[in-house]
């Protein structure tokens, strides 16, 4: 009874912590980004939406949805006519970077 009552309360544990990183790790990317120039403005919406806007010039902003992939810490925008551009979380300075572009919260 002891070992039942223990696979029991273990199971609880894990699907309490497995469902509270999922929120927080998707929570943590919501807001707006600046990248280090500030020559664009990267804003992820709770509802899975997003834009990304050049500052400057013509302020030409792309729509696009978002997905993550938590086992590879990679955030996916996706934009049919642009494609999918592909951005890794950074919990430890709070940046979002790829290989051409790396952003970080704004204010």
């Amino acid at each position: 009874m002891k070992k039942f009552l223990a696979m029991i309360l273990i199971a609880a544990f894990a699907f309490s912590f497995a469902s509270c990183a999922k929120s927080n790790t998707t929570d943590a990317f919501i807001g707006t980004w600046e990248n280090e120039k500030q020559s664009y403005t990267l804003i992820i919406n709770k509802d899975k939406t997003g834009s990304l806007t050049e500052n400057g010039g013509e302020n030409e902003t792309i729509e696009f949805t978002w997905i993550f992939d938590d086992a590879t810490r990679t955030l996916i925008l996706q934009n049919e006519e642009e494609g999918d551009t592909r951005l890794t979380y950074l919990e430890v300075n709070d940046t979002l970077v790829s290989a051409y572009i790396s952003f970080e919260r704004a204010e």
